[in-house]
């Protein structure tokens, strides 16, 4: 109850059934379409966390938006960036419903806090790791060995 859930985008032929059960038992989870530009950075700056429970991701593009707008992700192996998980920066989650439900009432006792300084290391590891600059200098030197 102290927790507001938006649930984004395509929905993957759940949407019927996650609207059934919804349906006048809570007020504070809703669905939305996919969110892009001004209104896409304004829900990131309205939210804390980014739950991504994939069962498979190339390089989770919007999971990296977030993570640069500084939310705390909660994501499943199947994101394909594990290094998250290890560094503590990530927390883990399979991709059901228990094991969501579940991380969702841990974080209720996340102090505000605790939550600001996960969201500050969550936008510096992004930061530090897949900067235009980062990005650019790997690239070189991959081209760079090569060329060798």
């Amino acid at each position: 109850p102290n927790f507001r859930l938006l649930i984004i985008g395509s929905d993957d032929g759940d949407l019927t059934a996650l609207k059934s059960a919804l349906n006048g038992r809570t007020t504070n989870v809703e669905h939305r379409e996919s969110s892009f530009g001004l209104e896409k950075s304004e829900l990131f700056r309205a939210c804390q966390f980014f739950a991504l429970p994939s069962l498979s991701e190339g390089l989770p593009m919007a999971l990296l938006e977030a993570m640069s707008a500084g939310l705390v992700p909660l994501i499943s192996e199947g994101c394909n960036l594990p290094e998250l998980v290890e560094k503590g920066i990530a927390i883990e989650v399979d991709p059901t419903v228990e094991s969501i439900a579940l991380k969702l009432n841990e974080l209720e006792q996340w102090g505000h806090e605790d939550i600001e300084a996960r969201g500050r290391e969550v936008r510096g590891y992004i930061e530090e790791s897949y900067s235009l600059g980062t990005i650019a200098g790997q690239q070189a030197e991959l081209y760079g060995s090569l060329l060798s």
